[in-house]
């Protein structure tokens, strides 16, 4: 089974909502770009400009705007999870830009102007390096002929919850992100939760949720599904209901992709692989957040197989591990 990165699952979750890509916009551009945009127009884009070899460390996300004048514009937002500072991220961002001027061309637009931004959450600080020009070191005078270029950054790794900005959902989200990193995480875990309950009165906010526990416990392996539950559990009844809802709506995802394999395999033999693998994804899941003889008795399936389901996604869970510390081509 091939599982997204957790990383860039969730920045798709949170940053694809135009609500909280506006909040952020407004709290973190710089004072002086930010009354050049009209932020009531903001839509989000299909497409991603990802080099494939480097998606494993990287997420894109861009939104079609509008300057003050009614002239279109696009803000390109690049996330980078690594755990080590890349260099190239001004050339990697150059290369994505021109990649979305060139398909403008190809529709026979004109160029639009993009505002590069760079959301950083790694465990080290990023360098105080903004600029295309600071991958070079020639003299002065050829500098002009160089592509000359800023990118906005965000690093979370060294931000406080005091410097943390925005409604709920931004701080929400950004203090995840800050958190997902740090080796005492699982200490952090009440807090994070006491904030993240804030959400439960939200349209949708019950549903991300369970997005964050999904990425708690799939991103890092510092946090286990007990210390996760006891976390929620602290939130008293609200907690237990929330743990409850969110196995019956994996649950009944679960069933409903496994109708939708089954019905595309045809065969009667396709169908009852297709229910099964989707099964074993539920399985999967509930398995980051609820001990195994939780999940037998969540699911109707016997412990045996719940625990062949653990031993699977150990398995995956060191594969994985093993090509986090691999060093980059």
């Amino acid at each position: 089974m091939t599982v997204q990165n957790p990383h860039d699952h969730f920045f798709q979750q949170s940053f694809s909502r135009v609500h909280i890509a506006r909040n952020y916009l407004e709290e973190y551009l710089p004072a002086n770009i930010l009354p050049l945009f009209d932020l009531t127009y903001l839509e989000l884009q299909p497409d991603s400009f990802i080099d494939d070899e480097l998606r494993q460390h990287q997420s894109d996300i861009l939104y079609r705007t509008r300057l003050a004048d009614d002239q279109e514009a696009y803000f390109y937002f690049l996330f980078e999870h690594k755990s080590y500072h890349d260099p190239f991220v001004p050339l990697q961002l150059l290369r994505y830009m021109v990649r979305i001027w060139a398909q403008q061309e190809k529709e026979q637009s004109s160029l639009q102007p993009i505002f590069p931004i760079v959301i950083h959450h790694g465990p080290r600080p990023w360098p105080a390096t903004f600029t295309f020009t600071a991958l070079f070191d020639i003299p002065p005078p050829l500098l002009p002929y160089l592509p000359t270029f800023e990118y906005h950054l965000t690093d979370l790794s060294y931000q406080s919850d005091e410097d943390i900005r925005g409604r709920i959902w931004l701080r929400v989200i950004l203090a995840i992100l800050r958190a997902i990193f740090n080796p005492h995480l699982r200490h952090e875990l009440d807090d994070l939760m006491t904030l993240a309950f804030q959400l439960q009165q939200q349209p949708t906010g019950l549903d991300f949720i369970g997005t964050i526990l999904y990425y708690l416990t799939r991103a890092t392996g510092k946090v286990k599904a007990t210390d996760l539950r006891q976390a929620v559990l602290k939130q008293g009844q609200q907690g237990e209901n929330m743990m409850k809802t969110i196995a019956e709506q994996w649950l009944e995802e679960g069933r409903k992709q496994g109708r939708e394999e089954g019905r595309e395999e045809g065969r009667e033999e396709g169908r009852e692989e297709g229910q099964e693998k989707a099964l074993q994804q539920v399985g999967w899941r509930l398995l980051h957040n609820f001990e195994a003889a939780q999940v037998s008795e969540l699911m109707g399936v016997s412990l045996d197989k719940v625990i062949s389901w653990q031993e699977q996604l150990n398995q995956q869970q060191a594969q994985d591990q093993v090509k986090k510390t691999q060093p980059p081509k």
